[in-house]
């Protein structure tokens, strides 16, 4: 029991590749809530949106999400075929992370555009539009390590996974906490750029 318990702090400690995707994904979890405290701001104070319509704004990211998850049915198809051209029948896991990449490209360029155009005088449709990028990044970036972990780590896929959710949900609790005072102090366009630094 004690060994099982500790295994995940074990994999954090041992496995560099459970650490940095545990962080990786952590910042990515942790911008995503952040935003939940960010629209509020900038459709509300900025742009004069009433609260039901400041959460229509998390429309463009619930579609990038779904496009995202979506994306996944490529990364299977590329997968499928390393797995019929490999002699042993198994594909490397590193062909689980083809979508990965895209999103790690995608996720940070959602949060560039919807840095600059949240300012009042640019038209509302714009920076919820920016979410599309962003949440198709997030999705396929936790999909895609989450799938990397289960083919690398077989048996013990629940322990690695352990660690980065105990992470990942410590991040995603903590960064909606300090968002609106990062908000307020630097403005919109800096803080935002923050976490576009943070997501690359």
């Amino acid at each position: 029991m004690r060994k099982n318990l500790s295994r995940p702090f074990v994999f954090v400690v041992t496995e560099p590749i459970v650490l940095l995707f545990a962080i990786y994904i952590s910042i990515m979890y942790g911008t995503l809530y952040a935003l939940f405290s960010a629209f509020p701001i900038v459709f509300q104070q900025h742009k004069g949106f009433s609260p039901g319509q400041s959460g229509l704004a998390f429309l463009g990211i619930g579609l990038g999400i779904g496009l995202g998850t979506a994306s996944q049915s490529f990364q299977n198809r590329i997968y499928w075929r390393q797995m019929e051209k490999s002699e042993t029948g198994r594909a490397p896991p590193e062909a689980r992370l083809h979508v990965a990449m895209m999103g790690s490209v995608l996720a940070p360029v959602g949060l560039w555009w919807f840095a600059w155009t949240s300012t009042p005088n640019v038209h509302w449709i714009v920076p919820i539009l920016a979410g599309v990028p962003f949440g198709a990044g997030v999705a396929q970036i936790l999909q895609s390590l989450t799938t990397y972990l289960m083919d690398t780590y077989n048996v013990y896929f629940a322990s690695a996974t352990a660690a980065t959710v105990v992470v990942r949900s410590f991040c995603g609790a903590a960064f909606p906490l300090f968002s609106p005072a990062m908000f307020d102090a630097l403005g919109d366009q800096w803080a935002m750029k923050i976490w576009m630094v943070d997501s690359k």
